[in-house]
């Protein structure tokens, strides 16, 4: 439990990140759709 705590933040950062990339990706497609 404590490694997870240590390794949270970044897992948070990553999550945060993906989840911005896809909302762009979605804006992406619904602006200019393939």
């Amino acid at each position: 439990m404590r490694l997870q705590t240590q390794v949270a933040p970044e897992i948070q950062k990553r999550l945060l990140l993906s989840r911005v990339e896809a909302e762009s990706l979605k804006e992406r497609d619904i602006l200019c759709p393939t």
